[in-house]
């Protein structure tokens, strides 16, 4: 039943019926575009939450009531249809997963303007003790950025996930770099397991590039003459195979190979195939020309009992992982004095401040030495160590 309204509104003032008042009447607010706002006995109570209203409508603060009634849910679908329009397959996996594990359990069927900063909180905290500290915060990151797109749409007047508590991320590992002389070893032992990987070491090791562009390396994709390879596809295991794509930065980028140390290695891994066939095949994969398939693609080497665990053994060397010949690549480069944007080209990232920040370990800076030959330049001397200072030196 209406609300039974007295007399003439005036500046979203209105007299309306009510006989629970001493007067037997009240006031009411009535403002374009905002729900009616009623109970008020006195004018003067009226108009102040008049003008908050229009003040906050004013500073785009003031939520949508009707827009708030959608779920979580809702938003969240949504959210991942448009976010992932043009992510890659492995990103939207990944997203879809946490939505449908993490999310959207606890938040598909609360209305967007019933999730409050507290029960977030409450939320984290019980995720942290099922996940780790990488997860929880990427699940949040979604539930924020869900309930960023209803602030925007005004809602909601601010975004709940904002000032919550994280779980500490887990600390990594210290990454291991393997010298020359090392990598070397250790690709001698990789060729003395049964399919020989020695020439799959020495091509992590030296050119950077990860695993799945590993696996994905095409025969056409090395240029023999110029000793480069064309690092242009990515092949991450999926639920019931192998899905390629770009590379995780989407894009296509050129690393060198040393001549010496690899060509005869390479040319001796494509003889006998064809351009779109696969340089690092799966061992008893045919390789016979038809189309691949996920059989045809390399495994990733069991961190427990693969190849590389035993060749890194009879290697004399620390267990290690795939990732860790990422690692060497880089650590060589810089130590052979490569500058900071070739660095970022082998590694494969969208800007050199990445390499610095992920590999700020490989650049020591020694502020005596730095001071030194400051000196020298000013004064034409010659320091102790009269070598061109260069990263990684």
């Amino acid at each position: 039943m209406g609300l039974k309204r007295l007399g003439h509104m005036k500046n979203g003032i209105q007299k309306y019926e009510n006989a629970s008042f001493r007067r037997g009447y009240g006031y009411l607010v009535d403002i374009r575009g905002v729900p009616v706002k009623s109970g008020f006995e006195h004018k003067a109570d009226a108009e102040a939450w008049r003008d908050e209203i229009k003040r906050k409508k004013r500073l785009g603060e003031l939520a949508n009531p009707k827009l708030a009634d959608a779920t979580v849910g809702e938003r969240g679908e949504q959210w991942l249809e448009n976010a992932l329009l043009r992510a890659k397959e492995s990103t939207r996996r990944k997203y879809r997963q946490l939505w449908e594990r993490q999310v959207a359990p606890t938040w598909a069927d609360v209305r967007v303007s019933r999730v409050l900063n507290s029960n977030v909180q409450t939320w984290v905290t019980a995720l942290s003790k099922q996940y780790g500290g990488g997860t929880v915060r990427d699940a949040l990151s979604i539930l924020r950025r869900i309930l960023e797109t209803a602030v925007k749409d005004r809602a909601i007047p601010w975004n709940p996930c904002e000032g919550i508590s994280l779980p500490k991320v887990e600390v990594q590992k210290e990454r291991r770099y393997l010298t020359m002389p090392e990598l070397l070893t250790l690709s001698e032992a990789a060729d003395r397991r049964r399919n020989k990987y020695g020439t799959l070491v020495l091509t992590m090791g030296t050119t950077g590039m990860r695993f799945g562009e590993i696996r994905a390396l095409r025969v056409k994709n090395i240029d023999f003459r110029e000793c480069r390879i064309r690092v242009c596809e990515n092949a991450v295991p999926d639920t019931g195979g192998v899905n390629v794509d770009t590379p995780k930065n989407g894009e296509t980028r050129i690393v060198p190979f040393p001549k010496r140390l690899l060509l005869d290695r390479l040319k001796a891994k494509c003889s006998g195939k064809g351009e779109d066939d696969l340089v690092f095949e799966r061992p008893g994969a045919l390789n016979d020309g038809a189309a691949l398939t996920s059989d045809d693609y390399m495994r990733d080497p069991d961190p427990n009992s693969g190849w590389l665990v035993y060749a890194a053994r009879d290697a004399g060397l620390e267990r290690l992982t795939s990732h860790d010949l990422r690692h060497t690549a880089v650590s060589l480069a810089i130590s052979s004095g490569a500058n900071i944007k070739v660095v970022q080209r082998i590694a494969g990232h969208k800007s050199a401040m990445m390499t610095l920040d992920r590999y700020a370990d490989l650049f020591p800076v020694d502020l005596g030495d730095l001071a030194e030959r400051l000196d020298d330049m000013a004064f034409g001397g010659t320091s102790s160590n009269d070598t061109v200072t260069t990263f990684g030196k």
